[in-house]
């Protein structure tokens, strides 16, 4: 439901050509563009949208409880995406990893920052 939503919303800033960012928690594993992904969040020829996150290597370390036991994961695939209106250049894109010393002193988020470089585009 909350994705339908969300294309609504980008649908409508799109028509408006009104520059956007949409980043977060998507909680899907997203493999393809987005065009063609099952229309998780849809692109078309006369509504492009930039897959800001597509390119970034994901290596994750989190810790997990349970039960009473620590574990550590590595997440090798990102949930956390971010998609843009055409009206801005990715400069880079990366998630900013954790070091396990900072896992395993802190209770620290079991996803890993991104960090996008963009700049608004002459149109």
């Amino acid at each position: 439901m909350q994705r339908q939503i969300v294309q609504q919303w980008v649908n409508n800033q799109q028509t408006k050509q009104v520059p956007f960012i949409v980043v977060g928690d998507f909680n899907h594993r997203i493999h393809q563009s987005p065009s063609i992904n099952n229309g998780f969040i849809s692109s078309s020829a006369n509504k492009p949208l930039k897959w800001l996150s597509q390119n970034i290597n994901s290596n994750c370390l989190a810790k997990v409880t349970k039960n009473n036991r620590v574990y550590y994961r590595q997440y090798k695939q990102l949930i956390d995406h971010g998609f843009s209106s055409v009206h801005f250049i990715l400069n880079s894109a990366q998630q900013i990893q954790f070091a396990k010393h900072q896992v395993e002193q802190y209770q620290l988020s079991d996803h890993c920052p991104l960090l996008f470089n963009l700049t608004l585009a002459d149109t």
